[in-house]
This record gives structure tokens, sequence and C-alpha cells, in this order.
């Protein structure tokens, strides 16, 4: 029917919204050449250093509220719940925090799509922020020969990555 196609459109499940990725490389402006210590031993032990970092950001995917049964008798179309009221964003994280009130969508009990749509753009998941960075230090023995001594940590803040949140309607863990 076509009272329904605006129930069906939606963002696909692997959209990020806005996506932020830069990388830098910075050689640290010490030793033989570089602007500090040009002399002296010194310039042997702080010269040829550079950092290097690529930082990642991104906003969640979309979410779906589907419920666990359906009463619509149609293969490869689930069903989705009606929403009973104004959806509220709480984005706890972590073990037992809702990410949003589960109260706001209702499960349909009769042979009809319901009024939660799919794909919802404005239920996002979590986003993800990363930094990834390394020290390194190059040493030249000779013309030929070089060693690079390096420093890598990746997610330096130790930021956790959290998944999205289970989306069906109707079980404990929702949210």
């Amino acid at each position: 029917p076509q009272g329904c196609q605006p129930f069906n459109r939606g963002a696909p499940s692997f959209d990020h919204t806005h996506v932020l990725k830069m990388a830098f490389v910075y050689h640290l402006p010490f030793g033989a050449g570089q602007r500090w210590v040009t002399s002296g031993p010194a310039k042997y032990i702080l010269g040829g250093w550079q950092t290097n970092g690529i930082l990642t950001a991104l906003s969640g995917s979309p979410l779906t509220i589907t419920q666990s049964s359906s009463f619509l008798n149609t293969p490869a179309t689930s069903q989705v719940p009606d929403n009973a009221g104004k959806l509220d964003m709480i984005k706890g994280r972590g073990p037992n925090q809702l990410w949003f009130n589960t109260d706001a969508f209702v499960p349909v009990r009769t042979a009809r799509l319901g009024s939660a749509g799919r794909a919802l753009s404005w239920l996002r998941g979590p986003g993800l922020t990363q930094l990834d960075f390394s020290v390194f230090r190059n040493f030249e023995f000779a013309e030929r020969y070089n060693l690079a001594l390096r420093f890598e940590m990746l997610n330096l803040s130790n930021t956790p990555h959290w998944s999205n949140p289970s989306t069906s309607c109707g079980i404990t863990t929702t949210g």
C-alpha cells in the first residue's frame, strides 16, 4: 500500500553521517640541520625524532527498532513497533545503562506495520573517537644502513568503543 512507503525508507545501517579522519607527521626541530640543538652530544640524542598520528571521529550508525515477534506473515519483512511518545536520548554508556528511553516504543500485536519506521535517522548508536599515535627515531649508520626505533600506541586515550544497543522492542535488554 502507498501509505506504508515512508515506513520502509531510512538511512542504511552502515551510514555514519559525520566522519573526520586526520593524519599528521611532525619532525621534532632538534639535531643536525634543524632549528635547535644543532651541535654537541645532545644533537645525537634529541635529533631525528618524529611523531605521527591518526585521529578518527565518526557519528553512530542509525538504529532500527524491531520487535521479536511478527504478525505480518511476510518473509523478509520484520515487524516494527509503534512509536508511543517522545523519545529521550539518555546516552548512558556501559553495562546496564540505557542509550534511549525504551518506553517510547510499544510492540504491535496485530497484522500491521508499526509507526516507528525503519532506520530512524535521528536515533543513532554511539559514535567513535580514537587517536593512534607513534614516536620514532631514525638512526643513520652509513649511506646504506638505517635503523628505526618505533613506539606505537593504538587508541592512545584508551577510549572504549561501545557497540550499538539492543533494539528489539519488548525484551529486557532493549536499549
